[in-house]
């Protein structure tokens, strides 16, 4: 299959309102036109996670999880669009990195929410989250990864937990994709379950 057919793209129903991702590896990624999504002028506005891994593919990492939220501004409490989720299955290291873009869209633009899961052979190796607000211009970027002694452990981390330097750490409080009152029902961050105009 040509590569550029592996090229996947997730945009959010309603893209103009709410946002669009786009997820791909590193050299899948094409030039995005402005079209419905929110641009300042020449200048795309957007949040960009960068996710790697100092391991040997696929017999130490061979599974990324990723979930992505982002928040609304009209509201006190900072509600949520129901998080998308993307799976990425690893053979060999030309699958790494993978990029993920956020454009913001009129009203989920206050700020963006990451979840990674590492995984080896259905084994959490480890979570990690990270939540930014986004820049009125340009593209704020973000890099998300597993280091080696993570990838070598014989003792993995529970769900939750964050590998650093083959030390499991807990997480700190509660973060946005443990609260599901924050979710706005019905309004997913990605095209499936909504219409086009789905929206609150």
């Amino acid at each position: 299959m040509p590569r550029e057919q592996e090229m996947e793209e997730m945009e959010m129903a309603g893209g103009s309102s709410r946002g669009m991702w786009r997820w791909g590896h590193l050299a899948l990624l094409v030039p995005a036109l402005c079209g419905a999504i929110a641009c300042d002028g020449d200048v795309e506005r957007k949040v960009r996670l960068t996710i790697t891994a100092q391991a040997e593919i696929p017999s130490q990492l061979d599974h990324i999880l990723v979930q992505v939220t982002a928040a609304r501004r009209d509201t006190a409490g900072f509600r949520i669009c129901e998080p998308a989720t993307r799976e990425f299955w690893l053979a060999s290291a030309a699958d790494l990195p993978i990029h993920i873009d956020y454009f913001p869209g009129r009203e989920y633009d206050a700020w963006v929410a990451f979840h990674v899961e590492f995984s080896s052979d259905d084994v959490l190796l480890s979570t990690e989250e990270w939540m930014g607000a986004l820049s009125e211009s340009g593209v704020s970027e973000w890099t998300i990864s597993l280091d080696a002694a993570c990838a070598a452990t014989l003792d993995p981390c529970v769900a939750g937990e964050r590998c650093v330097g083959g030390v499991c750490d807990p997480p700190e409080g509660i973060g946005p994709f443990d609260d599901p009152e924050l979710i706005d029902t019905g309004v997913p961050c990605s095209p499936a379950g909504g219409g086009a105009d789905a929206g609150p």
